[in-house]
């Protein structure tokens, strides 16, 4: 048998205390990947109720109903478009020679924005919905 001298047998205490802590921060890591996972989850269920709420107070006919949810599907993928939130702040400028260049006036302006306007032509460029969207 042999028998360990004082600077391993320390070593050893050491490894096996890291090891304990590495193991209990592993598991509270695992615990809050968990809770982070059942918080979103609790979010997505509140604003699916109000969604529901919303569409229930509405008294919406089926053939409604389905309309706006079309109309609710073609705008997710334009959420964020060039930067700009438009639910947000709206599109105001449209390139009128390249229709998917927009602007929502606030920023610094593309390059586009700034031919029309030195050639005083950004009026071309207003968004016909743009004070709707606000």
């Amino acid at each position: 048998m042999r028998v360990q001298n004082e600077p391993e047998r320390y070593i050893g205490m050491a490894n096996s205390t890291i090891e304990a802590r590495l193991a209990k921060l592993k598991k509270q890591r695992q615990q809050l990947a968990e809770q982070e996972k059942e918080l979103l989850r609790q979010s997505k269920e509140r604003k699916l109720a109000k969604i529901i709420t919303v569409v229930q107070n509405a008294q919406l006919s089926p053939l409604e109903l389905n309309q706006l949810i079309e109309k609710i599907q073609l705008l997710l993928p334009k959420i964020k478009e060039n930067g700009i939130n438009p639910i947000k702040y709206g599109i105001r400028y449209v390139n009128p020679e390249q229709p998917n260049q927009k602007w929502g006036g606030r920023g610094r302006p593309p390059e586009w924005v700034k031919r029309f306007a030195q050639s005083d032509r950004l009026k071309e460029c207003v968004h016909s919905h743009s004070s709707n969207e606000n």
